[in-house]
């Protein structure tokens, strides 16, 4: 069969055995180019059950097929108008309807005029098409004047991508507005008002309704619809509506989170506010809370609407609608002063407009909440797809029972995920999505909340999507979408014109310990100093480890291979198809090749070789740690969303520049939990990238390496791991979290479990593997501080394989002897050190040729008696 073979035979039937129709997209393949992931797209009625099947002859069988009702959108550019080109979409066979999209935007103080080249076309099927457009911003309205591209806004841009579904009269847009300038980051540290922002005061989609029948909108009428927890409220008004939300309209509305460059919080107002009028606007409707709405432009016989994704969530933001007119803006300037999207952020804003006839139904209420649909976890544990899993409600014995009680902290209770983000009210457009670091205020003084940015630490967007896979809770998935965008958008660095290490790259947590103040989501605040911490143990009472730790926690940084999560951003690809999700784990992996080139660095005129930025821990660590096995676990994100053998190879030189199978782990100072904990991470990217060899069936010099240092590794921490709490002394802070990052070691043994070729060391690994899980999980379960943020994501991560690993315990993924000599360990050296070491004998050469010219000067001068 071809490629598309399984796709195309998909199909999807009712609750009545009735064909729907439907159509398929392959998202991830296997090594093989057989289709690994696959999305099926098609109208559902959500009170109807749905099976989707592959037959073995389906091409041949005759079906009774119940096809969407045709209807047609069609897209084409227009001419230039007062805001760039719009987009004109026309609605029926008989273009009932003409809909102009523009893009009105203020950009520093002036009009932004939006340049869009060609539409890109990039599927099309019986259900729905997709477009994708990139726009540029100029300062001149006219495309061909010779002075546009010196107009071109620096380096701002967005795309627009767009998918049609004529059946429903709907279109889903996705608009993403970036700043491509480097930030200024004096000193290494990130805050509002930096060099590089730019202020918007509008960036506003605008549809402009123009529709055959025009008699029938003599009589407009402008109806709001209001979605929220108490119900569905209907305001109308002949003239216009506009809904602002102000504020988040929580408890905590005007937190210091929210401050702005001058460190002052400035919001219009707490919740929404609804306004009407033909001139001035009046008040209709005002309520401390949260608007969802859904704007309608309503006749006798048409109705056209607009809706936003998360409104509320991602204030200030506004939507209008007048005769012939409706729009959102997600930049509205005059609700509390201009928008600061600093160099390299990005927003990704989700809307959707719909054209119908009047005695129709909307389908906007069910796109806003939108139905998610669960997967048998079984089905596609066996399907290799996802491996592993295990229902949450099929736990083995008490220990299961106890995981997931620990991991549903996160969702469940007084100290739930959500609870602590109206906290520190953790919503707007910069903060949604991402989660309260309530860990580092343990040891915070004063009365007003510390303000700590996760920023996506150990890659909660997996454990989001893990546990909703397992679970089929919708918490969960919302958690998995919300963390994802968030990550993607605010917490990536969206430039190439600053450092190599940062370009691209991810930005950490907020500093340890530290309020965020103005920095938002940028590792190192501006006013932070070393009375940051407090409580903790002495460093000079740790010795060399204290040293160590002191050169760590200098002020200031970006950016680096240390913290790079690219594995949930894949999960949600292959289960939504969302390109951006697409787009965030290859830049991840494509991150990790730049920053080890050699050639993109000062130092390349005098060495090229590899940087080794992608595994440099700190303090010029080049072992298994955080860097290692994060930068290992992007490039298998690269490879398997591409199949591009590049980032396979990539992460083989990573491997045998980390780890040896002969390495003195002793010398490693690997029990030094304060500067070595993370040597864990990298054993589990190397059980990984194992099993992904594994997989596609290489088992070559490379795999056998790695299986041998896997032993290694394994086999030592049999005979010398122990809790790390045994040996509170040795920390400066001992917190749950040491017990949680222990669950890692239960990880890793059980894992190496399955690579062991040797009875005895097998069960011993085993043992030691249970003896992990149950002292992480009995002792979380009596901590007073288990559903802190850092712990629960922690566990969310690892411990849900642990039924499937027992139920496998007597099927080995490998057992064969390693025969193989890989000689002695060698030092990896780092293009700067070489290149440090070249330019001195280089200057030393200089210096002698100096010399050696002044002396044969002087014995020239000398020999001829001057």
């Amino acid at each position: 069969m071809g490629q598309e073979a399984i796709a195309k035979r998909l199909r999807v039937y009712n609750g009545q055995g009735v064909c729907v129709t439907s159509q398929s997209e392959v998202v991830l393949r296997w090594s093989d180019r057989s289709e690994r992931s696959v999305i099926v797209r098609f109208i559902a009625d959500r009170d109807d059950d749905y099976t989707i099947v592959l037959p073995p002859f389906a091409n041949s069988v005759k079906e009774v097929s119940a096809k969407c009702e045709s209807s047609q959108i069609s897209a084409e550019l227009g001419r230039s108008g007062p805001h760039g080109r719009a987009i004109e979409f026309a609605f029926g066979n008989q273009s009932e309807a003409i809909v102009s999209l523009s893009l009105p935007t203020l950009i520093d103080g002036s009009c932004a005029f939006a340049n869009l080249p060609d539409i890109q076309f990039v599927t099309d099927g019986p259900v729905c098409q997709f477009w994708e457009l990139p726009i540029t911003f100029c300062r001149s309205v006219d495309d061909n004047s010779s002075s546009a591209q010196s107009d071109r806004l620096a380096l701002i841009d967005a795309r627009l991508r767009v998918c049609c579904v004529p059946a429903l009269g709907m279109i889903d847009l996705e608009l993403t507005v970036t700043n491509h300038n480097p930030a200024g980051h004096p000193g290494g540290t990130w805050s509002l008002g930096s060099s590089g922002s730019v202020q918007i005061d509008k960036f506003a989609p605008t549809f402009d309704l123009s529709f055959a029948n025009r008699d029938s909108f003599d009589g407009q009428l402008a109806q709001l619809i209001l979605l929220d927890d108490t119900g569905t409220t209907n305001l109308t008004d002949r003239h216009s509506i506009l809904v602002q939300q102000l504020s988040s309209g929580g408890r905590n509305w005007d937190c210091s989170n929210h401050a702005l460059a001058n460190g002052h919080v400035s919001l219009g107002g707490q919740g929404f506010s609804v306004m009407s009028g033909a001139g001035d606007f009046q008040s209709l409707h005002e309520k401390f809370g949260r608007a969802i709405p859904i704007l309608e432009i309503a006749a006798e016989k048409q109705i056209a609407a607009l809706t936003v994704k998360d409104f509320w969530q991602n204030y200030p933001s506004q939507i209008y609608g007048e005769k012939d007119q409706l729009l959102a803006d997600f930049f509205p300037g005059d609700i509390a002063g201009a928008i600061e999207l600093q160099g390299g952020e990005q927003k990704t804003f989700q809307f959707a407009f719909e054209f119908r006839k009047a005695d129709q139904h909307s389908n906007l209420p069910a796109w806003v909440h939108s139905t998610v649909w669960t997967l048998d976890n079984q089905q596609l544990s066996m399907s290799g797809s996802i491996t592993q899993l295990s229902s949450s409600s099929n736990a083995i014995d008490l220990l299961s029972d106890k995981y997931d009680s620990l991991c549903k902290l996160a969702i469940e209770g007084d100290n739930s995920f959500w609870n602590k983000c109206e906290h520190i009210d953790q919503f707007g457009w910069r903060n949604y999505g991402d989660l309260y670091g309530d860990h580092e205020a343990v040891y915070h003084r004063g009365n007003s909340p510390l303000i700590s940015h996760y920023n996506n630490q150990y890659d909660c967007t997996l454990g989001f999507a893990i546990q909703f896979l397992r679970s089929g809770d919708r918490r969960w998935w919302d958690w998995a979408v919300r963390s994802a965008d968030h990550a993607w958008d605010i917490d990536t660095y969206h430039t190439n014109q600053d450092k190599l290490l940062y370009n691209g790259g991810l930005f950490w947590h907020t500093y340890h310990y530290a309020d965020a103040h103005t920095a938002t989501h940028r590792s190192y605040p501006n006013r932070i100093s070393s009375s940051t911490f407090d409580d903790g143990v002495d460093l000079k009472t740790l010795g060399e480890t204290g040293k160590k730790l002191a050169k760590n926690y200098a002020v200031g940084g970006g950016p680096a291979a240390s913290h790079n999560y690219p594995t949930g951003w894949m999960v949600l690809y292959s289960l939504t198809g969302r390109k951006i999700y697409r787009d965030a784990a290859v830049n991840a992996a494509e991150y990790v090749l730049r920053i080890d080139d050699g050639t993109k660095t000062p130092f390349r005129l005098l060495c090229q070789s590899d940087t080794g930025y992608s595994t440099n821990s700190g303090d010029g660590y080049f072992g298994p740690g955080r860097a290692s096995a994060n930068s290992t676990h992007a490039l298998i994100c690269g490879y398997e969303l591409t199949l591009d053998l590049k980032y396979l190879d990539r992460a083989a030189v990573l491997m045998r520049r980390t780890v040896h199978p002969a390495q003195d782990l002793d010398a490693l100072d690997l029990l030094n939990a304060e500067l070595r904990w993370f040597y864990t991470m990298y054993l589990q990217a190397l059980g990984r990238f194992l099993d992904l060899k594994m997989t596609t069936m290489s088992l070559d010099a490379d795999f056998h390496y790695g299986v041998a240092c896997l032993r290694h590794y394994a086999r030592w921490m049999v005979t010398n791991e122990r809790p790390t709490l045994s040996e509170p002394d040795n920390l400066q802070y001992p917190t749950e979290t040491w017990a949680a990052q222990d669950m890692r070691k239960w990880h890793v043994l059980e894992h190496a479990a399955r690579y062991e070729c040797d009875a005895q060391w097998k069960a011993k690994m085993s043992d030691k593997a249970e003896f992990f899980f149950k002292y992480v999980v009995d002792y979380l379960t009596e901590s007073p501080t288990k559903s802190l943020t850092r712990p629960v994501i922690l566990l969310m991560n690892f411990g849900w394989q642990r039924s499937w690993y027992l139920q496998h315990r007597d099927r080995p993924a490998f057992r064969e002897p390693i025969s193989e000599d890989f000689g002695l360990p060698t030092q990896f050296i780092p293009q700067r050190q070489i290149a440090v070491q070249r330019a001195k004998v280089l200057i030393l050469l200089f210096a002698m040729a100096v010399l050696f010219t002044v002396f044969a000067g002087l014995w020239w001068a000398l020999s001829r008696g001057l």
